[in-house]
């Protein structure tokens, strides 16, 4: 029988059910947690996009804690050289 006593933080309720619980995706969640406002120039609604802080290429994450709310203007090639500092 294999031991799973390790993964005793990574069960439960609470896990289960983290911050994109009732959410469609974590994309929804992050859109709602940011006010459906761009982190960059503070717009509030139009077209939005969740933007990497640290990007998948740098081994950055898709959890939510690693994503902001960007519209189509502040979200483009240039752009995703800025280092956000909005978090």
């Amino acid at each position: 029988m294999k031991d799973f006593s390790w993964s005793s933080d990574i069960q439960g309720k609470e896990y289960q059910e983290g911050d994109a619980f009732g959410y469609h995706d974590v994309r929804c969640f992050v859109f709602a947690r940011d006010n459906y406002t761009c982190q960059v120039c503070k717009k509030k609604g139009g077209i939005l996009q969740t933007h990497h802080i640290i990007y998948r290429s740098h081994n950055g994450s898709n959890a939510s804690s690693n994503l902001i709310t960007v519209c189509t203007n502040c979200h483009t090639h240039e752009n995703n050289n800025w280092q956000f500092s909005v978090l």
